[in-house]
Protein backbone atom coordinates (compact mmCIF):
# COMPACT_ATOMS: atom_id res chain seq x y z
CA UNK A 1 0.00 0.00 0.00
CA UNK A 2 3.08 2.42 0.60
CA UNK A 3 5.01 1.52 -2.45
CA UNK A 4 3.10 4.88 -4.06
CA UNK A 5 4.61 7.50 -1.96
CA UNK A 6 7.72 5.53 -1.34
CA UNK A 7 8.13 5.70 -4.89
CA UNK A 8 7.94 9.74 -5.03
CA UNK A 9 10.52 9.49 -1.44
CA UNK A 10 12.70 8.03 -3.77
CA UNK A 11 12.46 9.91 -6.68
CA UNK A 12 13.09 13.20 -4.94
CA UNK A 13 16.05 11.46 -2.59
CA UNK A 14 17.32 10.12 -6.41
CA UNK A 15 16.73 13.78 -7.61
CA UNK A 16 18.84 15.44 -4.45
CA UNK A 17 21.61 13.14 -5.48
CA UNK A 18 22.22 14.35 -9.13
CA UNK A 19 20.86 18.01 -8.29
CA UNK A 20 23.75 18.43 -4.97
CA UNK A 21 25.91 17.60 -7.50
CA UNK A 22 25.12 20.18 -10.22
CA UNK A 23 24.47 22.68 -7.58
CA UNK A 24 28.18 22.12 -6.39
CA UNK A 25 29.75 21.98 -9.34
CA UNK A 26 27.52 25.62 -9.87
CA UNK A 27 29.11 27.18 -6.93
CA UNK A 28 32.66 25.84 -7.31
CA UNK A 29 32.62 26.95 -10.64
CA UNK A 30 31.88 30.49 -9.50
CA UNK A 31 35.12 30.92 -8.08
CA UNK A 32 38.33 31.59 -9.14
CA UNK A 33 39.75 28.04 -9.16
CA UNK A 34 38.24 24.48 -8.82
CA UNK A 35 39.28 21.70 -6.30
CA UNK A 36 37.68 18.73 -6.16
CA UNK A 37 37.53 19.19 -2.02
CA UNK A 38 35.66 22.54 -2.59
CA UNK A 39 33.25 20.31 -5.09
CA UNK A 40 32.54 17.48 -2.66
CA UNK A 41 31.64 19.86 -0.06
CA UNK A 42 29.43 21.57 -1.63
CA UNK A 43 27.96 18.27 -2.83
CA UNK A 44 27.60 17.02 0.09
CA UNK A 45 26.08 19.80 2.45
CA UNK A 46 23.54 20.60 -0.48
CA UNK A 47 22.41 16.95 -0.14
CA UNK A 48 22.70 16.93 3.37
CA UNK A 49 20.47 20.20 4.27
CA UNK A 50 17.88 18.84 1.26
CA UNK A 51 17.30 15.59 3.13
CA UNK A 52 17.33 17.78 6.62
CA UNK A 53 14.35 19.84 4.88
CA UNK A 54 12.90 16.82 3.53
CA UNK A 55 12.65 15.22 6.71
CA UNK A 56 11.40 18.18 8.49
CA UNK A 57 8.65 18.85 6.19
CA UNK A 58 7.76 15.17 6.35
CA UNK A 59 8.03 14.75 9.84
CA UNK A 60 5.23 17.77 10.26
CA UNK A 61 3.25 16.57 7.12
CA UNK A 62 3.11 13.68 9.35
CA UNK A 63 2.09 14.86 12.41
CA UNK A 64 -1.15 17.04 10.86
CA UNK A 65 -2.30 14.29 8.92
CA UNK A 66 -2.54 11.81 12.04
CA UNK A 67 -3.91 14.90 14.14
CA UNK A 68 -6.63 15.73 11.42
CA UNK A 69 -7.26 12.25 10.44
CA UNK A 70 -7.92 10.81 13.49
CA UNK A 71 -9.70 13.81 14.95
CA UNK A 72 -11.46 15.54 11.87
CA UNK A 73 -14.35 15.03 9.22
CA UNK A 74 -11.93 16.58 6.77
CA UNK A 75 -11.62 15.03 3.45
CA UNK A 76 -8.35 13.68 2.09
CA UNK A 77 -7.74 16.27 -0.31
CA UNK A 78 -7.86 18.96 2.35
CA UNK A 79 -5.93 16.76 4.73
CA UNK A 80 -3.14 16.60 2.04
CA UNK A 81 -3.41 20.19 1.74
CA UNK A 82 -3.14 21.42 5.35
CA UNK A 83 -0.12 18.49 5.37
CA UNK A 84 1.28 20.36 2.53
CA UNK A 85 0.90 23.49 4.41
CA UNK A 86 2.95 22.43 7.74
CA UNK A 87 5.24 20.78 5.54
CA UNK A 88 6.45 23.98 3.23
CA UNK A 89 6.59 25.95 6.72
CA UNK A 90 8.66 23.46 8.29
CA UNK A 91 11.47 23.58 5.54
CA UNK A 92 11.04 27.27 5.08
CA UNK A 93 12.27 27.52 8.60
CA UNK A 94 14.85 24.80 8.28
CA UNK A 95 16.63 25.58 5.25
CA UNK A 96 16.78 29.26 6.39
CA UNK A 97 18.46 28.29 9.86
CA UNK A 98 20.61 25.78 8.12
CA UNK A 99 21.43 28.70 5.81
CA UNK A 100 22.28 31.10 8.59
CA UNK A 101 24.40 28.74 10.32
CA UNK A 102 26.65 28.13 7.95
CA UNK A 103 27.42 31.90 7.30
CA UNK A 104 27.90 32.28 10.72
CA UNK A 105 29.81 29.34 10.98
CA UNK A 106 31.77 30.78 7.64
CA UNK A 107 32.07 34.35 9.45
CA UNK A 108 30.52 35.28 5.94
CA UNK A 109 27.76 37.91 5.23
CA UNK A 110 23.96 37.32 5.59
CA UNK A 111 21.92 39.20 3.12
CA UNK A 112 18.20 38.93 3.92
CA UNK A 113 17.50 38.33 -0.07
CA UNK A 114 19.81 35.36 0.60
CA UNK A 115 17.91 34.32 3.60
CA UNK A 116 13.80 34.53 1.68
CA UNK A 117 15.99 32.46 -1.62
CA UNK A 118 16.81 29.73 0.85
CA UNK A 119 13.69 29.50 2.70
CA UNK A 120 11.94 29.16 -0.66
CA UNK A 121 13.71 26.58 -1.55
CA UNK A 122 12.92 24.81 1.84
CA UNK A 123 9.14 25.30 1.49
CA UNK A 124 9.16 23.63 -1.69
CA UNK A 125 11.25 21.39 -0.59
CA UNK A 126 9.15 20.68 2.24
CA UNK A 127 5.85 21.13 0.71
CA UNK A 128 6.20 17.87 -1.26
CA UNK A 129 7.53 15.89 1.54
CA UNK A 130 4.23 17.73 3.99
CA UNK A 131 2.45 16.09 0.58
CA UNK A 132 3.55 13.38 0.59
CA UNK A 133 3.42 12.27 4.57
CA UNK A 134 -0.46 13.57 4.31
CA UNK A 135 -1.28 11.08 1.27
CA UNK A 136 0.46 8.18 3.24
CA UNK A 137 -1.20 8.82 6.29
CA UNK A 138 -4.98 9.10 4.76
CA UNK A 139 -4.01 6.10 2.47
CA UNK A 140 -3.28 4.12 5.51
CA UNK A 141 -6.65 5.17 7.38
CA UNK A 142 -8.52 4.47 4.25
CA UNK A 143 -6.90 1.77 3.08
CA UNK A 144 -6.54 2.84 -0.18
CA UNK A 145 -5.24 0.55 -2.82
CA UNK A 146 -4.80 -0.02 -6.74
CA UNK A 147 -6.11 -2.62 -9.01
CA UNK A 148 -6.23 -2.72 -12.79
CA UNK A 149 -9.16 -3.83 -14.05
CA UNK A 150 -9.77 -4.05 -18.19
CA UNK A 151 -6.64 -1.58 -18.59
CA UNK A 152 -7.46 1.04 -16.02
CA UNK A 153 -5.90 1.86 -12.78
CA UNK A 154 -8.67 1.32 -10.48
CA UNK A 155 -8.50 2.53 -6.49
CA UNK A 156 -9.86 0.55 -3.59
CA UNK A 157 -10.72 1.94 -0.50
CA UNK A 158 -11.50 -0.84 2.15
CA UNK A 159 -11.06 0.12 5.70
CA UNK A 160 -10.78 -2.20 8.61
CA UNK A 161 -12.16 -0.24 11.62
CA UNK A 162 -15.85 0.43 11.97
CA UNK A 163 -17.12 2.44 9.20
CA UNK A 164 -19.34 5.39 8.99
CA UNK A 165 -21.34 7.35 6.58
CA UNK A 166 -19.79 10.13 6.81
CA UNK A 167 -16.31 8.08 5.96
CA UNK A 168 -18.26 6.97 2.40
CA UNK A 169 -18.69 11.12 1.90
CA UNK A 170 -14.97 11.78 3.19
CA UNK A 171 -13.91 9.39 0.10
CA UNK A 172 -16.35 10.51 -2.04
CA UNK A 173 -15.25 14.16 -1.69
CA UNK A 174 -11.65 13.30 -2.31
CA UNK A 175 -10.15 14.42 -5.56
CA UNK A 176 -9.22 11.14 -6.85
CA UNK A 177 -12.47 9.50 -6.25
CA UNK A 178 -14.02 9.83 -9.77
CA UNK A 179 -16.87 8.08 -11.20
CA UNK A 180 -16.91 5.44 -7.34
CA UNK A 181 -18.54 2.51 -7.11
CA UNK A 182 -19.98 2.08 -3.89
CA UNK A 183 -20.46 -1.45 -2.05
CA UNK A 184 -23.32 -1.50 0.38
CA UNK A 185 -26.24 -2.86 2.07
CA UNK A 186 -24.76 -4.54 5.21
CA UNK A 187 -22.89 -4.62 8.23
CA UNK A 188 -18.95 -6.13 8.49
CA UNK A 189 -18.20 -8.06 11.64
CA UNK A 190 -14.76 -8.03 13.22
CA UNK A 191 -13.41 -10.60 10.61
CA UNK A 192 -14.58 -8.76 7.65
CA UNK A 193 -17.34 -10.69 6.93
CA UNK A 194 -20.21 -9.04 5.33
CA UNK A 195 -23.88 -10.68 4.16
CA UNK A 196 -21.95 -11.83 1.26
CA UNK A 197 -19.65 -14.34 3.14
CA UNK A 198 -22.76 -14.99 5.94
CA UNK A 199 -24.94 -15.92 2.94
CA UNK A 200 -22.25 -18.44 1.08
CA UNK A 201 -21.15 -20.53 3.83
CA UNK A 202 -24.85 -20.75 5.04
CA UNK A 203 -24.83 -18.89 8.16
CA UNK A 204 -28.28 -17.85 8.37
CA UNK A 205 -28.18 -16.16 11.71
CA UNK A 206 -25.17 -13.87 10.85
CA UNK A 207 -27.24 -13.31 7.31
CA UNK A 208 -29.78 -11.81 9.44
CA UNK A 209 -27.50 -9.56 11.90
CA UNK A 210 -25.68 -8.37 9.53
CA UNK A 211 -28.30 -6.90 7.08
CA UNK A 212 -31.06 -6.45 9.53
CA UNK A 213 -28.86 -5.15 12.53
CA UNK A 214 -31.33 -2.73 15.12
CA UNK A 215 -34.24 -2.76 12.10
CA UNK A 216 -35.23 0.55 13.53
CA UNK A 217 -39.07 1.61 12.48
CA UNK A 218 -38.76 -1.98 10.41
CA UNK A 219 -36.40 -0.85 8.02
CA UNK A 220 -33.15 -3.48 7.87
CA UNK A 221 -29.78 -1.04 8.43
CA UNK A 222 -28.68 -2.88 5.36
CA UNK A 223 -31.14 -0.92 3.03
CA UNK A 224 -31.04 2.19 5.00
CA UNK A 225 -27.06 2.12 4.42
CA UNK A 226 -27.68 1.56 0.20
CA UNK A 227 -30.29 4.83 0.65
CA UNK A 228 -27.62 6.71 2.92
CA UNK A 229 -25.26 5.92 0.35
CA UNK A 230 -27.20 6.54 -2.68
CA UNK A 231 -27.73 9.90 -1.51
CA UNK A 232 -24.23 10.41 -0.65
CA UNK A 233 -23.28 9.33 -4.64
CA UNK A 234 -26.43 11.72 -6.25
CA UNK A 235 -24.76 14.57 -3.55
CA UNK A 236 -21.54 13.93 -5.09
CA UNK A 237 -22.87 13.90 -8.69
CA UNK A 238 -21.34 11.14 -10.40
CA UNK A 239 -21.04 7.02 -9.51
CA UNK A 240 -23.17 4.54 -8.34
CA UNK A 241 -24.24 2.01 -5.61
CA UNK A 242 -23.45 -1.91 -5.79
CA UNK A 243 -26.13 -3.15 -3.64
CA UNK A 244 -24.98 -6.53 -2.04
CA UNK A 245 -28.28 -8.23 -1.36
CA UNK A 246 -30.23 -7.35 -4.63
CA UNK A 247 -26.98 -8.81 -6.85
CA UNK A 248 -26.89 -11.74 -4.30
CA UNK A 249 -30.99 -12.19 -5.52
CA UNK A 250 -30.21 -11.63 -8.98
CA UNK A 251 -27.04 -14.55 -8.95
CA UNK A 252 -29.80 -16.90 -6.96
CA UNK A 253 -32.39 -16.10 -9.63
CA UNK A 254 -30.02 -17.71 -12.84
CA UNK A 255 -27.63 -20.48 -10.85
CA UNK A 256 -29.83 -20.73 -7.23
CA UNK A 257 -26.23 -20.21 -5.34
CA UNK A 258 -24.46 -16.81 -4.72
CA UNK A 259 -20.64 -17.87 -3.92
CA UNK A 260 -18.18 -15.48 -2.89
CA UNK A 261 -16.17 -15.74 -6.38
CA UNK A 262 -19.47 -15.43 -7.95
CA UNK A 263 -20.15 -11.43 -6.28
CA UNK A 264 -16.67 -10.74 -6.21
CA UNK A 265 -16.85 -11.68 -10.33
CA UNK A 266 -20.40 -9.54 -10.61
CA UNK A 267 -18.14 -6.60 -9.24
CA UNK A 268 -15.56 -6.92 -11.14
CA UNK A 269 -18.11 -6.86 -14.27
CA UNK A 270 -20.06 -4.01 -13.15
CA UNK A 271 -16.43 -1.58 -12.44
CA UNK A 272 -15.51 -2.83 -16.22
CA UNK A 273 -18.96 -1.71 -17.59
CA UNK A 274 -19.18 1.23 -16.22
CA UNK A 275 -15.77 2.47 -15.96
CA UNK A 276 -15.65 3.45 -12.52
CA UNK A 277 -12.21 4.53 -11.32
CA UNK A 278 -13.07 3.80 -8.02
CA UNK A 279 -14.78 1.15 -5.56
CA UNK A 280 -15.40 2.32 -1.64
CA UNK A 281 -15.91 -0.89 0.39
CA UNK A 282 -18.75 1.07 3.30
CA UNK A 283 -19.11 -1.79 5.47
CA UNK A 284 -16.84 -2.25 8.75
CA UNK A 285 -13.17 -3.78 8.75
CA UNK A 286 -13.96 -4.76 4.92
CA UNK A 287 -10.16 -5.12 4.55
CA UNK A 288 -9.91 -8.43 6.45
CA UNK A 289 -13.17 -9.77 4.55
CA UNK A 290 -13.50 -13.33 1.91
CA UNK A 291 -15.22 -10.88 -0.35
CA UNK A 292 -11.78 -8.06 -0.98
CA UNK A 293 -9.58 -10.68 -0.97
CA UNK A 294 -11.18 -12.77 -3.58
CA UNK A 295 -12.12 -9.27 -5.50
CA UNK A 296 -7.64 -9.04 -5.10
CA UNK A 297 -6.99 -12.14 -6.70
CA UNK A 298 -9.62 -11.87 -9.65
CA UNK A 299 -8.19 -8.21 -10.27
CA UNK A 300 -4.77 -9.68 -9.95
CA UNK A 301 -3.58 -7.07 -7.43
CA UNK A 302 -0.88 -4.80 -8.16
CA UNK A 303 0.54 -1.92 -6.94
CA UNK A 304 1.76 0.87 -9.34
CA UNK A 305 3.43 3.31 -8.55
CA UNK A 306 2.59 6.58 -9.52
CA UNK A 307 4.93 8.74 -12.42
CA UNK A 308 4.87 11.34 -9.96
CA UNK A 309 8.21 9.67 -9.16
CA UNK A 310 10.58 11.24 -12.23
CA UNK A 311 8.29 14.49 -10.73
CA UNK A 312 9.92 14.05 -7.78
CA UNK A 313 13.10 13.84 -9.53
CA UNK A 314 12.52 17.12 -11.50
CA UNK A 315 11.43 18.72 -8.28
CA UNK A 316 14.26 18.06 -6.01
CA UNK A 317 16.66 19.62 -9.36
CA UNK A 318 14.63 22.72 -9.51
CA UNK A 319 14.70 23.19 -5.60
CA UNK A 320 18.57 22.29 -5.18
CA UNK A 321 19.70 24.64 -8.32
CA UNK A 322 17.34 27.96 -6.91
Amino acid sequence: MFLVPLGEVAGVLVGAAFAAGTSGMKNVATSAQFRWEKFLWETVYQAGTTLITFGAGYAAGHFVGIALTTSSALSGSAIRAFSSVAGSMAGAMTKSTLFVLRRHAENGPIETVSILLEALSGAITGGIAGYIAGREVVSAFNGEEIVEIAGEEVGIHAFDRPMRAQDVRNCLGDACCENPLVVTGSHGDAAGSSIVEAYANGCGALFRNLFFGRNINGIADGTRFVLQDLQSVLNHGQGSVFNLMNVIGSICEGSGAAGVEDIARKLVESIAAAGHTSVIFAFCHSQQGELLRVFRELCGLQFLISPSTMAGVQMAVAVLNL
